[in-house]
Parts: C-alpha cells; structure tokens; sequence
C-alpha cells in the first residue's frame, strides 16, 4: 500500500481528561471519545502515574506478526510520555513508562491510575480519518477486537 497524507484537518475542541486514583486509561478515553462524539483526532499531551499496566510490541519482523503483551500490577510507574491517534472514534495510544530500573514504550493496552493521569486530546474536523490496515494479518487482529 502507498504511502498517503491528507491536507485539510483543521484543529477543533481541545478536550482536557482528568483521571483519578483507581480509573482505566483506555476505558475512560473511550467513554470520553464517545460521550464528545469524537471522530478524529490527536492525544497532544498526556503525564500519568500509573500501578498497572499492560503493553503490546511484536516480537519479529515477519509475517504473521506476533506480539507480546508485558505487564505490571502492583508496580508504581511514572508516564513520560502518552501520544497517539484516534481515527474514526477508535484510539491507538503508545506510551513511555519508566521506573526504578529503566524505561518501556509501547502500544497501551489498558494500564490504571495510580495518583493522576492528565491527557489533552486536539480535535481534527474537516478531514475523515479511517485506520487501514497494512497487512491482512493486522485486518484479522483488527476485527477481533472491534466485530
């Protein structure tokens, strides 16, 4: 598939997420894509602390992909970073945690608050966003998860 850009996106709301000790990251931005009727957008910042965590990377190169899916529970971590996209209400976040031993990125799978976790999220308007995936490998991931 080739490569693609659109032109024509234009920033509207700016909504700010406040979450609170014991609430879901990616359940809360969910509800919240949902009860703003957010279509498209932008995660423009985000800090968190978190006690949970969940991540997904892959493990080769090759076709089929195949991923690993980390996890933390119990486990104090500091957010350095929460970025991503979200393409026809449906977010794909990443992030960087850190704690006493070193750093870890990855695509958030759900992680919980642990003290508090703020996240901006820029509207898009003007320009339709649909999330294509690039292998048929990843179309099958994909409606497992969202039938």
């Amino acid at each position: 598939m080739p490569m693609k850009f659109y032109e024509g996106a234009k920033p509207g709301r700016t909504i700010v997420v406040r979450l609170n000790p014991g609430e879901y990251v990616m359940q809360n931005l969910k509800k919240v894509i949902e009860e703003a009727n957010l279509s498209d957008g932008y995660i423009a910042s985000g800090i968190a602390s978190f006690d949970e965590c969940r991540l997904k990377f892959a493990v080769h190169c090759n076709q089929p992909p195949e991923f690993v899916y980390p996890e933390w529970k119990n486990h104090p971590l500091e957010v350095v970073s929460i970025q991503g996209f979200i393409a026809d209400s449906l977010p794909h976040i990443h992030v960087v945690i850190s704690d006493q031993h070193g750093a870890y990125a990855g695509h958030l799978e759900e992680s919980r608050i642990l003290y508090v976790g703020e996240i901006v999220i820029q509207e898009l308007v003007g320009q339709v966003f649909t999330r294509e995936p690039i292998s048929p490998y990843l179309n099958q991931i994909i409606e497992k998860k969202h039938p």
